[in-house]
């Protein structure tokens, strides 16, 4: 994994409505790795990688480009960046205590600890991490989900012709799968049973029914499975929120093998439309 990769982005200051610099950062990312980029009207960013052949389909890694932190307005209207730390934490489990290293954010102005913006822009890491990894891949980065997944919801379907399935990365800690949003279940049975086995092996025991994120909207728009899985951030929505590397290398290590696995076909999704 690269951790200053990681850095950067989270350095980024970003909240709904205000994402500007997170979407130059994208298309410039596009243009300096000779990526296919399309932005769409409302802000948000598609990256198209590899030649499908006929009968083949894309999986597209999913994550927002806003976060919650409205007071980071004067770094992102004087595109100043916030100051990344990595320190060391000890988390307790069942078996006592572990250390993990953590990414907290500080104001390059007044030196106060602020959020990191893990929600989502770890999630934007991860989704670049497996876009570099996997040679027929798509990427995209919806503006303003925290605001009501205005950029998923007004997106165009069009954009995922040749997706066979959706994987965002935005939920916290280490061991979270949606399986429904905003009461639109995810994924059907089937498709649980197909991953259910990458899931157990990678520990994912929490299966949950959560509030919304932006495949809530991508499902019934394009007929087809998604799936939502933590991202690595900590203390949500907080000033004192905080991403875990350990956790980062986690999901990009559960979804790489998701991909792997389900490879280049479509899974259309026969559930109900509402959970």
């Amino acid at each position: 994994m690269n951790k200053e990769f990681l850095k950067e982005i989270l350095s980024i200051p970003t909240y709904s409505g205000q994402e500007q610099l997170v979407i130059k950062y994208l298309t410039n990312y596009a243009i300096e790795n000779n990526v296919e980029c399309t932005i769409d009207r409302f802000g948000n960013v598609y990256l198209y990688k590899g030649e499908m052949k006929e009968g083949e389909f894309r999986p597209c890694v999913v994550a927002h480009t806003d976060t919650v932190h409205v007071y980071h307005d004067e770094l992102v209207s004087s595109n100043k960046r916030l100051v990344i730390k990595q320190e060391i934490d000890e988390i307790k489990d069942g078996e006592g205590y572990y250390e993990v290293t953590s990414l907290r954010a500080y104001d390059p102005i007044n030196g106060e600890q602020t959020g990191i913006g893990g929600d989502d822009k770890a999630g934007i890491f991860i989704a670049l991490q497996l876009f570099e990894k996997h040679e027929k891949i798509m990427a995209a980065f919806f503006v303003s989900e925290e605001v009501g997944c205005i950029g998923s919801r007004a997106a165009d379907k069009e954009n995922f012709k040749n997706v066979g399935w959706f994987i965002q990365f935005d939920a916290p800690t280490d061991n979270w799968v949606s399986k429904s949003c905003n009461g639109v279940e995810l994924f059907d049975d089937n498709f649980q049973d197909n991953i259910m086995d990458i899931l157990t092996k990678h520990g994912q025991t929490k299966i949950s029914h959560d509030p919304y994120t932006d495949v809530f909207a991508l499902r019934p728009k394009t007929g087809i499975n998604c799936i939502n899985i933590f991202a690595g951030y900590e203390r949500l929505h907080t000033k004192s929120e905080y991403v875990v590397i350990e956790n980062v290398q986690k999901s990009i290590d559960l979804a790489k093998d998701l991909i792997d696995h389900l490879g280049h076909s479509e899974y259309k999704y026969e559930g109900n439309d509402i959970y």
